[in-house]
């Protein structure tokens, strides 16, 4: 008997490149070439609201963005929407040419039970991988605009019972993709909501990611 299932919701936002306050304009204009990696420090927060019945009109990346001067600002702002809670950091230095972070663990998931002979119940496990991925990638140009995608793996219950009194988790996944001219320290906010869960009696999950880039 299986346990878990899969859930996805994908958003994808683009915001146009705008001119970066962060360096003075480059001999040969925005565009030119670099050699080398592009050395950054990268610092991003994953959050999951589970939002309460009419407390998400309003609620988009832009206006999230306006909140999210601080990591622990934008997790008192999401508390207005429903229960928030951080399920990652990373703050660590990147190329932002090229990228590939990774922060989570294998976590076991029941997929079957037996009884022997004896009474004893023997239950057959799976390990799936749970966490956060994140890749950036960007031209290497002297004014680039970076693409932050971000993959997530989150355990979510469910009410299937493998045995009594048990209930099977499902592996919630969620992907979302963002845009935008490399400015340091601005933060950025991405939104994707669990489609799955707008279809069910639960309340609806946001995954949101506040991100920036500093020297």
């Amino acid at each position: 008997m299986l346990a878990g299932c899969h859930r996805t919701a994908t958003v994808k936002t683009i915001s146009s490149p705008a001119p970066s306050y962060a360096e003075a304009p480059a001999k040969g204009g925005e565009h030119e070439l670099i050699q080398g990696p592009f050395p950054a420090q990268f610092q991003a927060t994953v959050y999951e609201v589970e939002a309460l019945a009419g407390r998400m009109d309003g609620v988009d990346a832009k206006a999230l963005e306006k909140q999210a001067g601080t990591a622990e600002g934008l997790l008192n702002a999401l508390s207005k929407v429903g229960a928030a809670r951080i399920l990652y950091r990373f703050d660590q230095p990147v190329n932002v040419v090229s990228q590939k972070l990774f922060m989570g663990k294998s976590e076991p998931l029941v997929t079957s039970t037996r009884s022997t002979p004896r009474g004893e119940t023997i239950n057959s496990l799976v390990y799936q991988q749970i966490g956060a991925a994140v890749r950036l990638s960007a031209p290497p140009v002297k004014h680039p605009a970076v693409t932050v995608a971000v993959e997530l793996s989150v355990m979510a219950p469910t009410g299937v019972e493998i045995v009594p009194d048990q209930k099977a988790p499902s592996i919630r996944t969620v992907s979302t993709e963002h845009q935008s001219a490399l400015e340091f320290g601005q933060p950025r906010v991405m939104l994707a909501v669990d489609s799955a869960s707008l279809d069910k009696k639960g309340p609806p999950m946001l995954y949101v990611i506040r991100y920036l880039f500093s020297r």
